[in-house]
């Protein structure tokens, strides 16, 4: 019989075919290394959003702070304006005189009569409070005042210019017409019909006036107005000017008798005292028809300018000077209304004596702006 054929001795352990055996990736070798996890993309990318909230956070603090700061600042700015006008409203009135004289002392005691004129308050306050810086112990000025009765240099021109153009119309001499002419035509109309005088007709928040002018009715008008005019020919700044026929109510004898002040009513409280009083200049207009000296009015508007300290450094002559060697005495002046002559002489004389005022009127005559 046939043998088997001898099968070479191997290890006991079976053989797997080639084909099952597992491969291995020949770049991957055993390492003895510690193996550590290698983070995720995953996590990398969710960290991204929370540093962008983060970062919007702090904007809008600073965003927010900045806001705060400026809401605060202007706060901060209004109530300091509100409190310095407040402060401003208080120390004026503190320091205002009344039109008696009274002097009001602020809430410290301190007298306004103890300043000084030097260290006279000079506070600004808006404008729509009409208020004058220039006076001592500053006054806000009432439009009720007749320092708020005055017209500007260029409405007095324009006056002018209408009764020229009205007079011409009628084919009437406008050289020989004076102020009443002027008061007939015009100013009483607009005070009739608005109730009011010319210069509050034209200024309806009154104008400060800076010149008080004294002057005659019976001057011809173009002459007056000229006589101004050649005043402040070469002034820069035109002044607002007091003149009594646009600055009173023009109308009735008794219309007129109620403003300048009936019976007992000092002469001081007078629209014309009072005016003449807060004026920055005295302004004399003369005429070649009327001597200014021989009328009561215009000699007491000379004694209270000169009490005002106006004469002379602060007064202005205008006009011819014709009646300068006339002498008359003021005990015969004249005057429209014997009652306002007597008051006046009662009053001037209380203070003077009648022959110290005929030669101070004799010396004011005297003062010349070379004109004949």
């Amino acid at each position: 019989s046939k043998q088997p054929s001898a099968v070479p001795s191997t290890s006991a352990v079976p053989s797997t075919p080639p084909s099952k055996q597992p491969s291995t990736p020949p770049s991957i070798e055993p390492s003895l290394k510690p193996q550590f996890p290698i983070p995720s993309s995953p996590t990398k990318s969710s960290s991204l959003p929370e540093a962008a909230r983060t970062s919007s956070i702090t904007i809008m603090l600073i965003i927010g702070g900045c806001l705060f700061a400026f809401i605060s600042f202007v706060l901060a700015i209004f109530y300091r304006r509100k409190k310095n006008r407040t402060s401003r409203m208080n120390s004026c009135k503190a320091f205002a005189r009344d039109d008696s004289g009274e002097i009001f002392d602020d809430d410290n005691g301190l007298d306004v009569a103890d300043t000084g004129h030097e260290a006279s308050v000079r506070i600004a306050l808006r404008s729509d409070l009409n208020v004058d810086i220039n006076i001592p112990h500053t006054t806000v000025i009432d439009i009720d005042h007749p320092s708020m009765w005055a017209i500007s240099f260029d409405q007095l021109l324009e006056v002018r210019d209408q009764a020229m153009n009205l007079f011409k119309e009628k084919e009437e001499d406008f050289d020989s017409k004076t102020l009443r002419d002027i008061n007939e035509a015009i100013i009483i109309p607009v005070c009739q019909r608005t109730k009011t005088s010319y210069a509050l007709y034209k200024n309806p928040k009154g104008l400060k006036l800076n010149v008080f002018v004294s002057h005659s009715w019976d001057e011809p008008f173009r002459a007056f107005v000229d006589s101004i005019e050649q005043v402040y020919l070469h002034s820069l700044e035109k002044p607002a000017l007091w003149i009594c026929a646009f600055g009173l109510v023009q109308g009735s004898s008794d219309e007129i008798k109620a403003q300048l002040g009936v019976g007992d009513t000092p002469l001081d409280e007078s629209p014309f005292v009072r005016a003449l009083q807060a004026a920055d200049k005295y302004l004399v207009v003369r005429n070649q028809n009327t001597d200014l000296c021989s009328r009561i009015w215009c000699i007491c508007e000379v004694m209270y300018a000169r009490e005002y300290n106006l004469i002379p450094s602060n007064t202005l002559i205008a006009g011819p000077n014709t009646f300068t060697d006339t002498t008359i005495s003021c005990l015969e002046a004249k005057s429209f209304d014997i009652n306002d002559k007597a008051k006046i002489l009662k009053k001037l004389l209380t203070e003077h004596n009648h022959a110290d005022i005929d030669e101070y009127i004799a010396k004011f005559r005297t003062f010349s702006n070379n004109q004949k």
